[in-house]
Order: structure tokens, then C-alpha cells, then sequence
């Protein structure tokens, strides 16, 4: 029902259904590098969100993309938001988004791939300094 969908969205992720999505998408951008619609608009969000000194209210999402971001560059922030938004992230306990990061840490090469490095690029995911380096192919 449509009703339970939304339930179980807002109840926030374990850290294993949100380890699985980020897989998944992991996978598809390898496979294919291309964002659609919603994708393109959660790395927008994420990005914008790292380039935000002034982060207010969503400053637990800008610490996890952050996080993230140290951990395992652009292309884990990329696969990251794409996978998971703002609005997931902050549905999860602190907990089980601490679990998150030290395993996005203890596999943080799954993210490299030169299709996501692309789609880094593309969308102009900033560095660790918030400069979005230009993409020279």
C-alpha cells in the first residue's frame, strides 16, 4: 500500500538496507554512467550541501557527506547521495549512520570506477575543499 511505503521510508534505515542501495547504485552507475531524474537531484542537493558553510539545519547531513567525502573522495559522495538523499540520511539513527561510515570506510575502493569518475566530473562534486576541480578528459 501506499501508505506503508511511506512508513517504512520515514522509520529510517539499518545500516545494512542502506549499505545495499548504496551497492546497488554503485553497480548501475559502474555499469552505466548516467543519473536520472530524482539521482540527479539528490547529487545536487548533496553537492550544494558540501559547498554550504552556513549548513543550519541539515548540518548532520553535511557532517555525514563530509564524512563520507574524507573516507572515500567524491565518488563515494556521489554514490552516496544518489543512493541514499538527505532525507534517508537523517531518518537513520546516529548509530546506524556511524556503522554506515566506518563501513564506507573499510571498502571505500568499491567507489572508484572511471564511469562514477565521470559522473563526478559531470555534476561538479566538490573536494574536500569544496572546489569542484574542472574535468579534463
Amino acid at each position: 500500500m501506499p501508505g506503508e511505503s511511506k512508513q517504512n521510508f520515514n522509520k529510517g534505515l539499518s545500516t545494512e538496507e542502506a549499505w545495499q542501495l548504496i551497492l546497488d547504485t554503485r553497480k548501475r552507475l559502474t555499469d552505466s554512467p548516467s543519473l536520472e531524474g530524482r539521482k540527479t537531484r539528490l547529487v545536487t542537493e548533496a553537492r550544494e550541501a558540501l559547498k554550504d558553510s552556513r549548513a543550519g539545519r541539515d548540518q548532520r547531513y553535511q557532517t555525514f557527506l563530509q564524512n563520507v567525502l574524507g573516507n572515500a573522495d567524491r565518488q563515494g559522495v556521489l554514490v552516496c547521495a544518489a543512493a541514499l538523499g538527505k532525507t534517508r540520511v537523517l531518518a537513520m539513527r546516529a548509530g546506524d549512520r556511524r556503522a554506515l561510515l566506518d563501513k564506507i570506510k573499510k571498502n571505500s575502493s568499491i567507489f572508484e570506477s572511471p564511469n562514477i569518475s565521470y559522473l563526478v566530473s559531470l555534476h561538479k562534486v566538490p573536494n574536500i575543499n569544496g572546489m569542484s576541480p574542472d574535468f579534463d578528459p
